[in-house]
């Protein structure tokens, strides 16, 4: 299945023209709209041919999304505009040129709403007890308060990380492990939701719930994690193996599958 609504027609063409018109009205514009449209075949492939993935035992199926040449994006935010206006909405601030093609950074995913920096950007997260600076997307800054109480600065969010009263601590906000099962909860419902949307059901009555069990041995660990995904009433049952299947591959979830390397390291130390 080949789908390139770049190269292949004009933004009015018959099919595509509705699309952009729907998502013009939901104030998507640039290259939010480029991606969310080039998105939808690929993904309504996906729910497609999923019955005939799992009757494969989810092996050697996939379907891909190849990214149109960099001059292709322009055209299709508009020949009218200024080259560097194109360059930057196009690419929807988040990507570079290399040669004739573009490349995304790995802050646009699939479910186009999730931030982090280039792989191989080692540049340090700025922290500042200020409340109104924001850190750049892909940067995090934690800072201790007090006791086991830590702050977490995530762009212009602020987050407690602490311990249980019995553990010894304040109990002024959940503890990292928590926020980690928290954090892939919060995604499968995310990706959970983006799925309803694209077809049609609203998100309301959508719930995830977690459960998490720490390993006996070490190292101290996370060993098992079990997410339920309620869904609305309203979806279609034939579609909820399909968003299963999408849930179970978000970003977090595949992160843990393809672990990232991580580097610890010192940091200078502050003058006395």
């Amino acid at each position: 299945m080949v789908a390139n609504p770049a190269q292949d027609v004009e933004p009015t063409s018959a099919g595509y023209g509705d699309i952009i018109r729907e998502l013009s009205r939901r104030g998507l514009a640039g290259g939010d709209l480029f991606f969310e449209l080039a998105l939808g075949n690929p993904l309504r492939a996906a729910d497609l041919f999923l019955p005939v993935h799992e009757r494969m035992d989810r092996v050697d199926s996939w379907v891909s999304l190849e990214m149109t040449g960099f001059d292709q994006l322009r055209r299709y935010n508009g020949r009218q505009q200024k080259t560097e206006t194109a360059d930057r909405c196009a690419m929807g601030e988040s990507g570079h040129i290399d040669g004739k093609h573009s490349t995304r950074r790995q802050n646009m995913t699939s479910a186009h709403g999730e931030t982090g920096n280039r792989a191989g950007d080692d540049r340090p997260a700025s922290c500042t007890s200020d409340p109104t600076t924001s850190l750049p997307p892909g940067s995090i800054c934690v800072e201790h308060k007090t006791g086991d109480t830590y702050t977490i600065s995530v762009r212009g969010h602020r987050l407690v990380a602490d311990q249980p009263s019995a553990e010894g601590g304040n109990d002024d906000g959940p503890t990292p492990t928590e926020l980690f099962a928290a954090s892939l909860a919060s995604c499968v419902a995310f990706y959970a939701g983006r799925y309803l949307r694209r077809h049609g059901v609203g998100e309301t009555g959508l719930r995830v719930e977690a459960e998490f069990a720490m390993a006996d041995d070490r190292p101290a660990r996370v060993s098992t994690v079990r997410l339920t995904v309620h869904v609305p009433a309203e979806l279609d049952p034939q579609r909820h193996d399909a968003l299963l299947a999408v849930a179970s591959h978000c970003t977090v979830h595949n992160t843990l599958a393809h672990p990232p390397e991580i580097v610890v390291r010192l940091g200078s130390t502050p003058p006395s």
